[in-house]
């Protein structure tokens, strides 16, 4: 149980114990993990007032809620509260026109709803990575900086046909993409989500548990914000985060899976990047969903029947996806197949081969399996990690960069040197 009684002795950290007007923050926090979380939050958001630290939890809080003035922004350790009694404390605390922000260990979206419910202002999980996404800060503790105008891109890695390597493409460009952005000192995130609901393999790639909150996340995106993602999401290698989970009940996933759509424009408002291994079949049983990439990338093996597929699936979204969508073919060697020729691959799509894939040694990908970590970031000299670099610099916003994709006609296309 987590102690919350107001004893000068409890923690050496903490600067007083009696709320004061004199101070623009207040902090009631039990633990050294809730003191470090108000203090990276107020740092990523610049504030200059003062915090004024008390030893407790929202229990303490809520006992002076009516007899003593709080700060205009409170931060308060949940602790082991019920959740009937919390939710009252949030509504003491929140009806004195104080924006009340949470800290605790339960990351539940019930409980997150529930508290944002009751009046809370946001509620953070316990502990806070370094790597933590710090959004939405109270206005009253945030420097004015404008509107924002930051909108994220939504980037597709669809497979034309099976065992063509798109998953590890995609969890490898994530990585790519993830290395530009430090390199760049940008504190936006990259998200990987894996749209396979019935058997995806992002999380057993990478060797991280399935994310729970990625089905509640689909059932309910309309509630969803940056909180509940930086929570939720796994993060398999630095710099990114994921969702992969697999359905229990597969008549459902159809579903689940309209909630594809609006967790992306979610996330694009979030995440500088987000990365989707999407299964082939979605783009038929949703083909709605192509509007809400900026670019997609097919990738496909030298043979026929791949060369077909992609033709075909090629000329359907040239139909009704959007005139701005940017797609981009990227050949992979995990199969010889028939053996075509890149130049006649090009020729059949009337479309230029963005990137070659090399294939993989039987030593790189066992390597890569073993360790559960894409191979950008164990072998990031690699033959095939460095072609996914080209990929990814390729994929940078048209704003950025002068070569764009070649393309023509309905669907943006033209051969290779036209």
């Amino acid at each position: 149980m987590i102690a919350d009684k107001e004893a000068p002795v409890t923690f050496p950290f903490v600067k007083s114990q009696t709320p004061s007007r004199s101070a623009g923050i207040e902090a009631y926090v039990a633990s050294e993990d809730g003191k470090a979380a108000v203090e990276a939050l107020l740092q990523h958001a610049a504030a200059r007032e003062d915090v004024l630290f008390h030893a407790g939890t929202l229990a303490t809080a809520g006992r002076l809620a009516g007899i003593a003035e709080f700060a205009p922004v409170v931060f308060a350790e949940v602790g082991d509260m019920e959740l009937a009694d919390l939710l009252d404390a949030v509504r003491e605390i929140s009806g004195t026109g104080t924006e009340l922000v949470l800290l605790g260990h339960e990351a539940g979206i019930s409980t997150y709803r529930a508290v944002i419910g009751a009046g809370a202002r946001d509620y953070i999980p316990l502990p806070l990575s370094a790597t933590d996404a710090i959004l939405d800060m109270p206005a009253r503790v945030a420097p004015s900086a404008g509107p924002s105008s930051r909108k994220g891109r939504a980037i597709a890695i669809c497979g034309v046909s099976g065992g063509v390597g798109a998953s590890f493409l995609a969890a490898n460009l994530a990585v790519a993409f993830a290395r530009d952005l430090s390199a760049s000192a940008s504190s936006h995130q990259v998200a990987l989500i894996d749209a396979d609901l019935g058997s995806g393999s992002l999380a057993i790639d990478l060797n991280v548990d399935p994310t729970r909150g990625y089905l509640d996340a689909l059932t309910a995106p309309e509630r969803i914000d940056g909180t509940f993602l930086a929570s939720a999401m796994a993060e398999p290698v630095p710099g990114v985060r994921m969702f992969s989970s697999e359905a229990d009940v597969l008549p459902g996933i159809g579903q689940l899976e309209t909630g594809i759509a609006p967790l992306l424009r979610v996330l694009k408002e979030e995440t500088a990047t987000t990365v989707i291994d999407l299964p082939r079949r979605l783009l038929g049983e949703q083909p709605a969903l192509v509007d809400e990439f900026d670019d997609l990338v097919l990738v496909l093996t030298p043979g026929f029947a791949p060369v077909r597929s992609c033709a075909r699936l090629m000329e359907r979204i040239g139909a009704t996806g959007p005139e701005d969508l940017r797609i981009w073919i990227v050949l992979s060697q995990t199969r010889r197949d028939a053996g075509l020729r890149p130049s006649e691959i090009e020729t059949a799509l009337d479309h230029t081969i963005a990137v070659r894939l090399p294939p993989l040694s039987p030593g790189e990908m066992a390597r890569a399996l073993i360790k559960g970590e894409p191979l950008q970031k164990h072998s990031p000299k690699s033959r095939y990690s460095r072609a996914v670099s080209d990929l990814a610099a390729r994929l940078s916003p048209p704003e950025s960069r002068q070569d764009r994709p070649a393309r023509g006609g309905f669907l943006g296309r033209r051969r290779k040197g036209a």
